[in-house]
């Protein structure tokens, strides 16, 4: 894997283990906190890191010998049927969190959609912090 890339979803993935501690916090905080709601929050953040580094992984293949004579595939065929797999799990981890009485739905899905607060997160604020600094 590209290092740049690499560094970015490992930057990703730490981001996604602060935000299933601090989502588990403001859950505590308004007693809605309980082992299926935490179950879920982890459960879902960890498919989240999981599937977040298979698409890196799918956009880096599709595009590495892009341009090739020995390239006769399609990118977009590639990252069509990566988006498809990503949610085929997605909606398996859904299934499983509805039918399992130890998964809360609601947790899962908290944790499935970290690594969007996480990217926005580090986008915006993290980014103002850096430029900030510099000025000062």
């Amino acid at each position: 894997m590209d290092p740049k890339l690499k560094e970015q979803v490992t930057n990703v993935t730490k981001g996604m283990f602060v935000y299933a501690i601090i989502a588990s916090i403001i859950l505590f905080v308004f007693q809605k906190l309980d082992t299926p709601m935490f179950l879920g929050v982890i459960f879902g953040s960890i498919i989240a890191s999981l599937t977040f580094r298979l698409m890196a992984i799918n956009i880096e293949s599709a595009f590495k010998n892009v341009g090739t004579s020995t390239d006769i595939s399609n990118p977009k065929a590639k990252l069509a049927l990566g988006n498809f797999g990503r949610m085929f799990i997605y909606i398996a981890v859904i299934f499983v969190s509805i039918k399992s009485k130890h998964l809360n739905v609601l947790g899962t899905a908290l944790g499935l959609i970290g690594p969007q607060f996480v990217i926005f997160f580090n986008k915006l604020v993290l980014k103002n912090i850096k430029e900030r600094r510099k000025n000062n």
